[in-house]
C-alpha cells in the first residue's frame, strides 16, 4: 500500500511538472516585426468598437483622478452586437463617471429613460457637474439618443482611440526596448509589450504639441494586447523613498478596457 502510494505522488508530481513546462512554453518572445504588425492591428481592431467599457485612473503624486466610460449594447455569446426592430443597437446607453481624489464630478447618462408617472420612456441625455463639496453647479437634461451622443463631438474624447491618443501616434521605432523588463511577449490570445519611451519621441511630442507626453517620466511602459485589441496600458515611474537610497516602482497611469460592459440603469425622466 505504501508503494502505491509513493508511485501515485510521483506520479502527480511528473503530472505537475509537465503541466508547469507545458505553461511556461505558451509564453515565448516575439520578434520585433511581428511585434509591430500586432500592435498595429490591435490599435486599428480597437478603433472600430463602438461597444466598450474602460477605465482610466491617473495619480500625479498630490492628487488621483478617476474616468469610468461605458458606451453599452447587447451582444449575443459570439460577441456580436444586436440591432432592435428599428436597425438600431439593442438597449444602447451611455455612462461617464469622472472623479477627483474619489470625489465625483462630473456623471453622465445618455439612453432610454423610463417615465416617473409610467408614461412613454424617452431617449433622454441626463448631465450633472459636482464641486469638490458635492453640490450640484451644473445639470443639463434634453431628449438626446445614445446613438447621437456618441456621435457628437461632446464623446469624442471618450473615444478609446483619443484616449490612448499618443500611443496611436507612436512608432515602433519610438520605442526602447533594451532593458531588463522590455520586450515583446506573447501566449496565447494575449501579448504584452514592454518598452521605454525613445528621448527622440519625447522631444519630438513635446515640440510637436507644446506639453510633455505622458510617457515622461515613465520608468516602463506596459501595454496588453487581448484577442487582437487594446486591453490595458499602464505607465510606471521609479521613486525613490525619502531618506533612503531604495527605490520603488510607482503606476502613474491604468487604463483598462473591455469590450462589453456591466449593465446601468439610465436615470427617469
Amino acid at each position: 500500500m505504501r508503494r502505491k502510494r509513493i508511485i501515485s505522488c510521483l506520479l502527480s508530481l511528473c503530472s505537475l511538472t509537465l503541466c508547469l513546462a507545458g505553461f511556461s512554453s505558451c509564453e515565448a518572445q516575439t520578434s520585433l516585426d511581428e511585434g509591430e504588425q500586432i500592435f498595429a492591428d490591435a490599435l486599428a481592431l480597437t478603433a472600430e468598437q463602438a461597444v466598450f467599457y474602460w477605465e482610466e485612473t491617473v495619480s500625479d503624486g498630490d492628487n488621483s483622478y478617476f474616468r469610468q466610460v461605458s458606451s453599452y449594447a447587447e451582444k449575443d455569446n459570439d460577441g456580436n452586437i444586436l440591432l432592435d426592430d428599428e436597425g438600431e443597437y439593442k438597449s444602447r446607453k451611455i455612462q461617464v463617471i469622472e472623479n477627483v481624489n474619489q470625489k465625483t464630478v462630473l456623471e453622465i447618462y445618455c439612453g432610454l429613460s423610463e417615465a416617473k408617472d409610467k408614461s412613454d420612456s424617452v431617449n433622454m441625455l441626463f448631465l450633472t457637474e459636482y464641486d469638490e463639496n458635492q453640490n450640484v453647479v451644473n445639470e443639463l437634461t434634453r431628449e438626446m439618443t445614445a446613438r447621437e451622443f456618441y456621435e457628437s463631438g461632446d464623446f469624442e474624447e471618450y473615444l478609446p482611440v483619443n484616449v490612448l491618443s499618443e500611443l496611436y501616434g507612436m512608432d515602433f521605432s519610438d520605442m526602447d526596448f533594451d532593458f531588463e523588463d522590455g520586450g515583446i511577449a506573447s501566449k496565447g490570445y494575449v501579448a504584452e509589450i514592454t518598452f521605454r519611451p525613445t528621448g527622440e519621441y519625447l522631444d519630438r511630442y513635446e515640440e510637436e504639441t507644446g506639453k510633455s507626453s505622458m510617457f515622461a517620466n515613465a520608468d516602463k511602459v506596459f501595454v496588453e494586447i487581448s484577442y487582437g485589441r487594446i486591453a490595458s496600458l499602464v505607465v510606471y515611474s521609479e521613486k525613490q523613498i525619502s531618506g533612503s537610497s531604495l527605490t520603488y516602482e510607482q503606476e502613474d497611469y491604468c487604463f483598462q478596457i473591455v469590450y462589453l460592459g456591466p449593465k446601468f440603469d439610465v436615470p427617469k425622466h
